[in-house]
């Protein structure tokens, strides 16, 4: 009897320890990995809080838009000759909408430019003055 109780200690031990193990894998991942999402609300509540109204406006309008699932697993289809994954097409449309969004500001930052040094906005109906090109 003394055997089998020694030898379920021991076995209660073992799994003891291997649960004391895996329990540091876990915390040292998590460590690694960083917070959790939504972990830091307070900071991007602190961010939204510091935008004005207009820049406010425009993450909303950003954050509410969306590209065509169906657009672009056609351009994908057109580009790579197969049919896409409907993952893949979910991604290609997260990352077209950060291209557009960098490039609004991007001219949004263009224009005001524009404004600073010629201090009125360009008319539509005047063509604008054209650089020369240089061909290599």
């Amino acid at each position: 009897m003394d055997q089998d109780d020694d030898d379920l200690e021991k076995e209660l031990e073992r799994g003891l320890a291997e649960a004391e193990a895996e329990a540091e894998v876990e915390a040292e991942a998590a460590a690694r990995s960083g917070p959790e999402p939504g972990a830091d609300g307070g900071q991007n509540q602190q961010i939204l809080d510091s935008l004005t109204p207009e820049e406010l406006a425009r993450y909303e309008a950003f954050r509410r838009s969306t590209l065509n699932k169906t657009a672009m697993k056609r351009l994908l289809h057109n580009v790579t000759n197969q049919a896409p994954n409907p993952e893949t097409a979910i991604v290609m449309c997260g990352v077209a909408k950060i291209f557009v969004g960098e490039l609004i500001e991007t001219a949004r930052g263009s224009f005001i430019v524009h404004l600073s040094l010629h201090g009125r906005i360009p008319q539509q109906d005047q063509p604008a003055p054209q650089a020369p090109v240089r061909w290599l």
